[in-house]
C-alpha cells in the first residue's frame, strides 16, 4: 500500500480517479485479506469495485464484508433479465439485498431497451452494453439523433 500511494502520489492523480476490482469469486474465497484490502484501499481514499458480483451463494455477506463502492452484476445475472420473468425476479431479490448498502451498481450487457425500466426500478446506477449502439473502430455516433 506505501508504494501504490507513493506511486499515485508521484504521478499526481487523485485516489479516488481509480476503482480497484476483483472478482467476487476471488473475494469469497479470501474473505478476510479482500476485506483487509478493501479496508486499507477506502483509508487511502481509493474505490473498490467487485465484478461478477452475484453468483456467489450469499452476495449480501460479501458485501457486508467487503464494504465495495462499486459492483458489477455478473454477466450471466444480466442475459437472464433479458430473457424472462424468473430472471426479472432473481434480480429483484438481488437488488433487494442491496438495498441501504450505498454501493453504486453497474449492470454490463444491456442489448435491449425493454430491461431498462427494470434496471432504473431496481436503483441501478449505470449500465453497459450494446443498446445504443454496437462498438466501432470509429467515433461516429451522433449524439443529437432524436433530440
Amino acid at each position: 500500500m506505501p508504494w501504490l500511494q507513493e506511486t499515485l502520489k508521484a504521478s499526481h492523480l487523485s485516489p479516488s480517479a481509480l476503482i480497484f476490482q476483483f472478482r467476487e469469486i476471488d473475494a469469497v474465497r479470501h474473505l478476510n485479506q479482500a476485506a483487509s484490502i478493501c479496508r486499507q484501499m477506502k483509508q487511502a481514499n481509493f474505490k473498490v469495485g467487485i465484478s461478477n458480483f452475484g453468483i456467489a451463494i450469499n452476495p449480501a455477506k460479501t458485501i457486508e464484508m467487503i464494504a465495495a463502492d462499486f459492483i458489477k452484476i455478473d454477466r450471466m445475472i444480466a442475459e437472464k433479465l433479458e430473457k424472462g420473468p424468473e430472471g426479472k425476479t432473481d434480480f429483484q431479490k438481488l437488488m433487494g439485498a442491496m438495498t441501504g448498502t450505498g454501493v453504486n451498481t453497474i449492470v454490463p450487457f444491456v442489448e435491449r431497451a425493454s430491461i431498462i425500466p427494470t434496471l432504473w426500478q431496481q436503483g441501478v446506477q449505470y449500465i453497459q452494453g450494446h443498446y445504443i449502439k454496437k462498438p466501432s473502430p470509429d467515433m461516429d455516433f451522433d449524439f443529437s439523433e432524436g433530440t
